[in-house]
């Protein structure tokens, strides 16, 4: 029976061996296997030609790493904003875009909130709980994924059922009276796959606001979690997928950065789900793929005198073709229809709908892999815009050196919340952008050693602001270099290194960009030992970060994390979290962990 192609994007792609951020393919490896969803089309990694990395599922049990906030924190060009912990308000910016102009998907469902003021998602929630990889694309991605991919896209890509019948169980406990539980079950054969995960974790947790500004109490955190996909494949030709996701969570808050604890709570009911069905012909050579999405955040805070309450909604319609040409070209083109809707307790219910198609093509030319993708939305308040994105990836073979570039446009309409709300204003332009990056690539001593840096630049037109009510006020420029080494001195041994170097500069006045640390470094070891168990340590820097109420200072924190199997079935790990009990902040005014230790176990049938 023919078996769905991952979905990456809510589109469908051949089975791959993702590749940790930055890595390259041994010679040794096929193109076949080394696979990424840079495109529409499904293609060799080094045949891309945009920045992309892939954080597997090995590497996020490796780490013991337990949101995917913590596990973004070592891809280049990535910057985390958490304001307090676990559960507390997390967004994300890649090379200096605002945080809203990021596009996450979750199996292909689009999950950024609707009813957020600039329509981000919240990290602070998502934990890392079956996956299988998380792929970032950076710099400008409209052409392919739509308005809000702006500065780029995070996609998350969940397990699978393998063959057979198949248990998991996990349990941990820890610092801050910290417990959690996972359990899944999972299977699969020629004609379907399955697979189930619940999750409860629970946390006393630190005080939002930082306690050496004089907040007095931790905030706690609760969160219970529900995910699932199941697949079918009716005939050789067909295939049908479903996933859904429900998160149910509730945390305490502090007032604001540094301030005395007010009795704060907020709540929320995080509800995604996704239907798809593909049909291929012709030997694979034409694949034809349609899909419904649905996204569904509920989110209130609880101060003492009142509850304010938001709801986003988002569905969304999309098709696409697919068709492999000839053995260099591959074409394909689709459409698709969104309606975003956000209510509140003050009476606002309103909706935007956006319909768009697009194309894109894939070129080898003489040894050169080319892409041109293109597309036109057509948005109900704010008329027609057209985006484009070309890419090049060049492998010059005498001396494994790989070259690649991009330059894409963007464009990001007012949220329903910037439009709506009681600050809002009708009156608003798009944002839109343009950006363009290359970098290279360079294998040493027989691929033991591979070195990549990578340059950008992106400039912004009409961002919004809030100035009393929102407003296209200001200019900006990102930009900056990317560089990475990946060291495998022995077959037991990984040494991965990352940095990047970012100016952001608001052009209008002059001042550099708020939340943006302008240098940020990950330095990670695994090491294998001969009895099976595995030891993992990191080292994350930070320079400086100013944001709106003051600067934090720059800081350093290291990491370790060991597991050991205790036979087939069973293994025992534990993890020391800021080893140095580093007293830092991420961003001003707000708390985050020192030294913290947590012991688990594992058991799979």
């Amino acid at each position: 029976m023919h078996k769905p192609i991952s979905a990456l994007t809510g589109l469908s792609v051949a089975p791959i061996l993702a590749i940790s951020p930055g890595a390259m393919a041994e010679p040794s490896q096929t193109l076949e296997e080394v696979v990424v969803s840079a495109s529409r089309i499904p293609t060799a990694r080094e045949n891309v030609g945009s920045s992309v990395s892939v954080i597997t599922g090995e590497d996020i049990e490796r780490q013991q790493v337990t949101t995917v906030y913590e596990a973004l924190e070592q891809v280049p060009g990535v910057t985390l904003t958490n304001k307090g912990g676990v559960g507390k308000n997390t967004s994300v910016r890649i090379r200096g875009a605002n945080d809203g102009q990021t596009l996450v998907l979750i199996d292909g469902m689009e999950v950024n909130d609707p009813s957020d003021p600039s329509g981000t998602f919240d990290f602070g929630t998502l934990s890392t709980a079956a996956i299988e990889r998380i792929e970032i694309l950076r710099g400008p991605q409209s052409s392919i994924y739509g308005a809000d991919a702006m500065g780029g896209v995070i996609n998350i890509i969940t397990k699978r059922g393998e063959p057979g019948f198949n248990t998991r169980a996990e349990a941990e406990m820890g610092s801050y009276d910290t417990r959690s539980g996972t359990a899944s079950v999972s299977g699969g054969n020629n004609w379907g796959d399955f697979a189930f995960t619940a999750r409860r974790y629970m946390t006393d947790g630190i005080s939002a606001a930082n306690e050496e500004r004089g907040a007095t109490e931790p905030d706690p955190h609760r969160q219970t979690t529900f995910q699932g996909r199941v697949g079918a494949y009716p005939t050789d030709r067909l295939s049908l997928d479903a996933s859904f996701r429900y998160i149910d969570s509730r945390t305490e808050l502090d007032a604001g950065a540094g301030t005395d604890d007010l009795e704060k709570r907020t709540e929320r009911l995080e509800r995604y789900g996704r239907l798809s069905a593909e049909y291929q012909t012709f030997q694979g050579q034409w694949t034809q793929e349609v899909g419904y999405g649905y996204t569904n955040i509920w989110r209130s805070t609880k101060p003492t005198s009142s509850t304010e309450w938001y709801q986003g909604k988002k569905e969304k319609v999309d098709y696409h073709s697919e068709i492999r040409a000839t053995g260099s070209t591959d074409l394909v083109v689709g459409a698709e229809y969104a309606q975003e809707r956000i209510i509140n307790e003050t009476g606002i219910d309103e909706t935007i709908d956006n319909g768009a198609y697009f194309g894109e093509i894939r070129q080898q030319v003489a040894g050169a892999h080319l892409s041109l993708s293109g597309r036109h939305d057509q948005h109900d308040d704010f008329g027609n815009e057209t985006t484009y994105r070309g890419t090049l990836s060049y492998r010059v073979l005498a001396t494994r050196t790989r070259v690649h570039g991009s330059y894409g446009t963007g464009f990001k309409a007012p949220t329903p919340y910037q439009l709506y709300s009681a600050y809002g204003n009708l009156a608003l332009e798009p944002e839109t952008s343009r950006g363009w990056d290359a970098g290279i690539e360079q294998p040493l001593l027989g691929g033991k050693v591979t070195a990549r840096v990578t340059y950008f630049y992106n400039r912004f037109e009409n961002l919004i602001s809030f100035e009393g009510d929102y407003r296209n006020v200001s200019k900006a420029r990102t930009q900056g270099l990317e560089a990475g080494l990946t060291v495998k001195p022995l077959e037991r041994l990984t040494i991965r290194g990352s940095a990047t170097w970012l100016d952001a500069e608001n052009l209008d006045t002059g001042e550099e960009l708020q939340s943006r640390p302008d240098r940020k470094a990950h330095l990670r070891v695994d090491y294998r030992l001969s009895s099976g168990a595995t030891v993992t340590g990191q080292l994350r820097h930070r320079s400086e970060q100013p944001d709106f109420s003051g600067t934090s200072d720059a800081h350093t924190v290291a990491d370790v994390a060991l597991e050991v199997p205790a036979n087939d079935h069973w293994s025992l790990r534990g993890r020391v979290e800021n080893v140095t009990d580093l007293d830092y902040e991420e961003v001003y005014g707000y708390g985050t962990r020192g030294r913290s230790a947590y012991v688990g176990v594992t058991a799979s049938y």
